[in-house]
C-alpha cells in the first residue's frame, strides 16, 4: 500500500497546493447521519435558513434551484434507496455552502483562456456569473442522477426489503392514527413553543389529514413494488432472450462432420 507524498511535499507545487486545499475543504464539510424510520443511516439535510444567516447567504436560493431540478429528474411516484437519497442530500448540502457562490472573490476577476484577457466583474455581473456557475453544476448533477437511475435501477430505487420495511412502518403509523381517532384525544397534534406551551390544540381534522397522507404514502409503496416486479420480470425476459439467441447461434455455427 502506498501513502504517496507527504502534505508538505505536495504543497510545493501550485497544483498540489490546490488539491490539498480542496481535500481539506471536503473533509471540513463533514456530513452527519441519523437513523431513519426503517433503521438505516440517512444523511441529515442542512438547514438552508440557518446557513443563509451564517457564512452562506445564497444557501436558500441554491436549495430552491436544486429542488426544482430534482422535481424534473426524479419520478414523482419513485421510492429511492437510502443510498441514492444520501448521495442527493450530500450534493445539496455541499452546493449550499459552495464558497464560489457564497463569496464574491472567485468571480470578481475572470480570465478568457482563449484571449488571455482578464475581465473584472462588479455588481450584478458577479451575481450573473454565480447563477451561470450554479446552472452548470445543476446540469451536471441532473445528468448524473438520470444516468444512475437508467443504468443502475437496482441500487437507485428502494430494494424489495426496503419497500417492505417502509410498508410495515406506514402500516404501524396508520394504526396509530386510527387509535387516535377512536379515542378522540388529539393532543398528539398540539403545536407547542420551545417551553412546551400549547399554541394550538390538535383537532380531528389534523388526524384525518394525517391519515390521508399516510394512505397516499402506502399507495406510493404499492406502486413502487409493482414497478419493481415489472422491472425484474423484464430483466429476466431479456436475459432469457439473450441466452436463447446465443444458444441458437452456437447451434447454427456448430461444425458439421461427414460420416466416414
Amino acid at each position: 500500500m502506498s501513502l504517496g507524498l507527504s502534505t508538505t511535499e505536495m504543497m510545493q507545487t501550485e497544483m498540489g497546493k490546490d488539491f490539498i486545499e480542496a481535500k481539506q475543504k471536503a473533509e471540513s464539510l463533514k456530513q452527519h447521519y441519523k437513523t431513519n424510520e426503517i433503521g438505516e443511516q440517512e444523511v441529515i439535510a442542512w438547514n438552508s435558513y440557518k446557513l443563509k444567516n451564517g457564512k452562506s447567504p445564497y444557501a436558500e436560493a441554491i436549495e430552491k434551484a436544486f429542488n426544482k431540478m430534482l422535481e424534473k429528474v426524479i419520478p414523482e411516484d419513485a421510492v429511492l434507496s437510502t443510498r441514492f437519497q444520501n448521495w442527493i442530500t450530500k450534493e445539496r448540502n455541499t452546493l449550499m455552502v459552495d464558497t464560489k457562490i457564497n463569496k464574491d472573490k472567485y468571480f470578481r476577476e475572470q480570465t478568457d483562456f482563449k484571449t488571455g484577457i482578464i475581465d473584472t466583474n462588479r455588481g450584478n455581473a458577479i451575481v450573473q456569473a454565480k447563477m451561470d456557475y450554479l446552472k452548470d453544476k445543476l446540469a451536471i448533477l441532473e445528468k448524473s442522477f438520470k444516468k444512475h437511475m437508467t443504468d443502475n435501477p437496482e441500487i437507485a430505487f428502494a430494494s424489495k426489503e426496503q419497500l417492505e420495511k417502509w410498508q410495515n412502518y406506514y402500516a404501524s403509523q396508520a394504526k396509530k392514527v386510527s387509535q387516535i381517532l377512536e379515542s378522540g384525544d388529539y393532543s398528539y397534534y398540539d403545536k407547542k413553543d420551545k417551553e412546551g406551551n400549547i399554541l394550538k390544540e390538535g383537532t380531528q381534522e389534523d388526524a384525518l389529514e394525517h391519515q390521508k397522507h399516510i394512505g397516499n404514502l402506502i399507495n406510493k409503496i404499492d406502486g413502487a413494488q409493482a414497478e419493481q416486479e415489472h422491472r425484474i420480470n423484464n430483466t429476466q425476459e431479456q436475459n432469457q432472450t439473450q441466452m436463447d439467441y446465443v444458444g441458437d447461434t452456437l447451434e447454427q455455427n456448430k461444425p458439421k462432420y461427414r460420416q466416414q
